[in-house]
């Protein structure tokens, strides 16, 4: 796995699927989620596809927020990189960091979160890392969730979409312990899974 640079990034990272589209459509509908929030975050951005439909979407309403693009992975930034669109080229920001560790606290006012979720613990390339979400499907998620959390601000949101192949139940006892209150606003049945959209917020602000 080359850990510093990506030679063939098409070829290593997650394009969008029913997942990124669910996720991507449920936040273009909560306009004043969108329109309050200073700052948003795309954590685990992969092809970049939910940043840019934000961006895209704001700039239509003349409302010019910053976008902060962060993946693990090079292929992820460097593909980002060459495909970024030119009206999004001055409020999209790419960082390469593992979940938000690289951000300072209480920075963040919304998170997108697209996480690997598939029930299976295979890393040895950039591309499997985009899909594996540890044997229970969530390990990956609950740990960006957690990334998150210092430098989600006070009044801040969390959208993330998940798959009833991985572990709800131990998700939801996971954020609960993390003292966050979730509801889940967007579902979409597949012939083998079901994609949830949660919501989540600390639970000293009520929804």
């Amino acid at each position: 796995m080359e850990v510093y640079r990506c030679p063939n990034p098409e070829e290593q990272i997650y394009r969008p699927s029913d997942d990124t589209y669910l996720l991507a459509e449920t936040l273009l509908g909560s306009q004043e989620d969108l329109h309050r929030s200073r700052i948003i975050l795309d954590l685990g951005a992969g092809s970049g596809y939910i940043a840019q439909q934000i961006c895209l979407e704001l700039i239509k309403k003349d409302i010019f927020h910053e976008i902060v693009a962060i993946d693990i992975s090079p292929c992820s930034i460097e593909y980002m990189r060459k495909h970024l669109s030119r009206e999004c080229a001055d409020y999209i920001f790419l960082m390469q960091c593992d979940g938000a560790s690289c951000l300072r606290e209480e920075s963040i006012d919304l998170v997108a979160i697209n996480p690997p979720y598939l029930p299976v613990n295979e890393r040895s390339t950039w591309f499997e890392i985009s899909w594996s979400g540890g044997e229970r499907g969530v390990d990956r998620a609950i740990e960006m969730v957690k990334s998150v959390l210092k430098p989600l601000s006070r009044q801040g949101f969390i959208y993330i979409v998940l798959s009833s192949l991985g572990d709800l139940g131990l998700f939801e006892d996971s954020m609960r312990a993390e003292g966050l209150t979730y509801r889940i606003i967007a579902r979409k049945k597949l012939f083998f899974e079901e994609l949830v959209v949660y919501k989540l917020k600390r639970n000293s602000e009520l929804f």
